[in-house]
């Protein structure tokens, strides 16, 4: 199944002439027949393991970062 996360409320704000160059997804998912959620994790192709992690460590970073708007 291939997934539009448009309908999800997913927004990126883009500066014109940008290019996204990979990205990680990671979803919470609750199949049919299982009634505990699940981590799922996907990535552009070609992204290899050391970057994914690295991108992933740096999203934390930037949540722990303090809130401009606070």
């Amino acid at each position: 199944m291939n997934l539009d996360l448009a309908g999800y409320g997913i927004d990126v704000e883009l500066k014109e002439g940008d290019l996204i160059l990979d990205a990680v997804v990671l979803l919470r998912v609750q199949s049919a027949d299982n009634l505990i959620p699940a981590l799922v994790i996907s990535n552009t192709p070609g992204l290899d393991w050391m970057l994914q992690i690295g991108m992933i460590e740096a999203a934390r970073d930037i949540m722990r970062m303090p809130n401009e708007e606070d």
